[in-house]
C-alpha cells in the first residue's frame, strides 16, 4: 500500500510548511498531495516548487489538488480531480501520458468506471470514516472499495478520517493508497504519525 499525505493549509512560512512535509517523509510518506486554494496563484507556485523539488529528492511523488495549471506550473508529478474540477480527459490530454491523475468518486461506483475510462490513473473512494477535515463529506463503504478492486483495473485509494486502526481492514478491501490529511499533519510529530501509518501498512500486506 501507498501512504498518500495531503497536506493543510495555515498561516506559516514556506519554511515551515516545508519542515512538516519533510517530517512526514521521514516517517515514510510515499505521495504528497500539495493542497492550497486560498492564497494566490504566485504564493502556490512558490510553495508548490519548492514542495516538488522536496519531493524529488525523496523520490517521492508529488500531486497538486484541483488545479492542472497548478500542476503544469510548478512541473508535479500529477493533479487530483474532485468532481466540479474538470474533465479527466482534458486533464490527460494537458499533462504527460506518465502522469498521475486521481479521481474523486465518493461512494459512486459508476463514476469510478467512468473515471478509468477516461484516463484516472487511480480512484478515490471516501470518506471511509469520520472526517475531521470534512465532517460532511459523503461516507465511502468498504463493499465499494472491494467492488473497486475486484472490477477495476487501476488502483484503489481510500481517504476520510482512517488511522492506523483503520489499515487491517482497508488492507481486506483492498485498498492501494491510503490517503491522510489531518492524522499526519496535524500531529505534533508528523513522522511519527506517518512512522505509525507505515508500520501498519507494512504488518498486513
Amino acid at each position: 500500500m501507498i501512504l498518500y499525505a495531503l497536506t493543510d493549509e495555515r498561516d506559516e512560512t514556506d519554511a515551515a510548511f516545508l519542515a512538516r512535509v519533510e517530517s512526514a517523509l521521514n516517517g515514510g510518506v510515499q505521495w504528497v498531495q500539495f493542497r492550497e486554494k486560498r492564497s494566490s496563484m504566485e504564493k502556490r507556485e512558490h510553495r508548490g516548487r519548492e514542495l516538488v523539488r522536496l519531493c524529488k529528492d525523496y523520490d517521492v511523488k508529488c500531486i497538486v489538488n484541483d488545479s492542472v495549471e497548478l500542476a503544469l506550473a510548478i512541473e508535479a508529478h500529477g493533479v487530483h480531480l474532485g468532481k466540479s474540477d474538470g474533465s479527466i480527459t482534458a486533464a490527460r490530454q494537458l499533462l504527460s501520458d506518465n502522469s498521475i491523475i486521481g479521481a474523486t468518486c465518493h461512494d459512486d461506483f459508476p463514476s469510478a468506471i467512468t473515471a478509468q475510462r477516461d484516463g484516472a490513473t487511480y480512484v478515490a473512494f471516501g470518506a471511509m470514516y469520520p472526517s475531521p477535515t470534512k465532517p460532511h463529506a459523503i461516507r465511502a463503504s468498504l463493499d465499494t472499495v472491494k467492488r473497486a478492486k475486484a472490477e477495476l483495473n487501476i488502483p484503489v485509494c481510500c481517504i476520510g478520517g482512517i488511522t492506523p486502526k483503520h489499515i487491517p481492514d482497508l488492507a481486506v478491501s483492498g485498498a492501494d493508497i491510503i490517503a491522510v490529511a489531518s492524522a499526519i499533519f496535524n500531529a505534533a510529530n508528523p513522522q511519527q504519525a506517518a512512522r505509525a501509518f507505515r508500520e501498519k501498512m507494512d504488518a498486513n500486506r
